[in-house]
């Protein structure tokens, strides 16, 4: 596997279009928090999304998303809170699974997803807080296209 992983990374260019997976308005609740992520197609190298946790009666939290293309490479960046953005490389592309990654981020180091049906994609992030090893993992269900 990891062999594929490599060949899948370094020897074929992966392009916005093989992320296209993540496309569409995605859904899941639980502990009383309404979670969603919104992804547009992609077009002028770059996919655009949203995500937020609502709680009743408030907004928790908010993201605005990006996974662009910038010198030949793909890259998910990340504004939590509209804040300033965070860049994560995308590391392995295997299928319908993607994992993107920086070191030198406090938290999270990596972010993944990964379409397990075409109604389900799991998102997970982890990385290390104070020498443990941290994560958090969502299973998001679609609620349309976008």
């Amino acid at each position: 596997m990891l062999t594929a992983v490599l060949v899948t990374c370094l020897c074929a260019d992966p392009v916005l279009a093989d992320l296209s997976f993540v496309r569409g308005h995605w859904r899941n609740e639980q502990q009383g928090s309404v979670q969603e992520e919104w992804w547009t197609d992609d077009r002028g190298n770059m996919m655009l999304g949203i995500s937020r946790v609502a709680k009743p009666g408030k907004s928790a939290f908010f993201e605005y998303l990006r996974i662009e293309l910038k010198q030949g490479k793909l890259f998910y960046v990340a504004s939590p809170m509209g804040g300033q953005p965070v860049s994560f490389a995308l590391v392995e592309l295997t299928g319908k699974r993607a994992v993107f990654e920086n070191k030198q981020h406090d938290f999270p180091q990596r972010i993944i997803y990964e379409l397990v049906s075409d109604e389900i994609l799991n998102a997970r992030i982890e990385g290390e807080i104070d020498g443990q090893l941290k994560s958090s993992s969502w299973q998001w269900h679609k609620v349309g296209a976008l």
